[in-house]
């Protein structure tokens, strides 16, 4: 998988020209790189916040420990197929630190289920970036994606509590006991989904924010943020599909067509992704490095 998308960047980079694209990126301000990485940061703490909100419902865990194990999750779902190794990852620390595994999985899984929610929610508003027809399609699908996920989440309500048999296998009992604890979450706590909804949304727009600082970073003229966000985050669905580590590939070439309506090149947002990849696994794998580094030597025998 991690092939298929390093195959799609080569053709995208073949299509452009790779001067420009590391023309750009060389002569980037070095200001809004950094406007950008503090913007990256600040949508990765609340990321951490939402998830330490919602996995949290019905217990305590100090924010700092939590904040220690999203930012693994964080790092290793940069890298991995899907938007599934954050969500495993973070739902194994949990369990190891005394949450059963179908509940850290049902509360961290809701977590993901709402941000995908919120993502469609804004990409249902690609039909105003231009007169394309792909764009209407892709806002229509997208609307049509959240209204089913809006369904879903206010059918829980009246999902009886599934108990799986001893006689059925591991699997099935953790599926079954993660609907069982996404069913609670919605049912018993809907403060603290509302919540999630509104700060996932901030979330996006921070992100967003982000795409706007590493273009002025490299272009001269930046489309407005809101239709920079919807852009960024409708491309950005895209890694949610299995078929290349976090999307790698896929979504710079989604992105490509996104942007061309607002008066971006192929160069320009090649550079725009190139360099928000490497500032999110810096700013990601650093610490990780570091502390895995620090833990390593503190363990050697004296």
């Amino acid at each position: 998988m991690l092939l298929v998308g390093f195959a799609a960047l080569i053709v995208l980079f073949v299509f452009a020209n790779p001067r420009d694209v590391i023309s750009h990126m060389a002569h980037a301000a070095p200001s809004w790189i950094a406007v950008a990485s503090g913007l990256i940061l600040v949508s990765t703490l609340l990321g951490a916040c939402n998830s330490y909100v919602i996995t949290q419902a019905r217990g305590a865990r100090s924010f700092r420990g939590f904040l220690r194990g999203y930012w693994v999750a964080w790092a290793v779902g940069l890298i991995v197929p899907g938007q599934i190794g954050d969500v495993v990852t973070l739902g194994v620390f949990l369990r190891r630190h005394g949450m059963a595994l179908p509940a850290s999985l049902g509360r961290v899984g809701t977590d993901k289920l709402i941000s995908l929610f919120c993502s469609l929610l804004v990409a249902s508003q690609l039909y105003r970036l231009g007169p394309q027809s792909w764009l209407q399609f892709a806002a229509g699908v997208a609307g049509i994606l959240a209204a089913a996920m809006l369904a879903l989440f206010y059918g829980m309500r009246w999902l009886p509590v599934v108990r799986a048999s001893a006689d059925r296998r591991r699997f099935l009992e953790l599926i079954v006991g993660a609907l069982r604890e996404a069913r609670a979450l919605v049912v018993e706590k809907p403060q603290i989904v509302a919540f999630n909804v509104a700060l996932s949304l901030l979330k996006i727009g921070v992100t967003g924010l982000s795409y706007v600082a590493v273009l002025r970073a490299i272009v001269a003229t930046v489309p407005d943020a809101a239709s920079v966000t919807i852009a960024a985050i409708g491309a950005g669905l895209v890694a949610y599909l299995p078929l290349s580590a976090n999307g790698i590939g896929l979504v710079e070439a989604a992105g490509v067509n996104a942007f061309a309506p607002l008066g971006l090149g192929i160069s320009a947002v090649l550079a725009m992704y190139v360099i928000l990849r490497f500032l999110n696994l810096l700013l990601a794998w650093l610490p990780v490095g570091l502390t895995l580094i620090g833990e390593t030597w503190t363990r050697q025998p004296k």
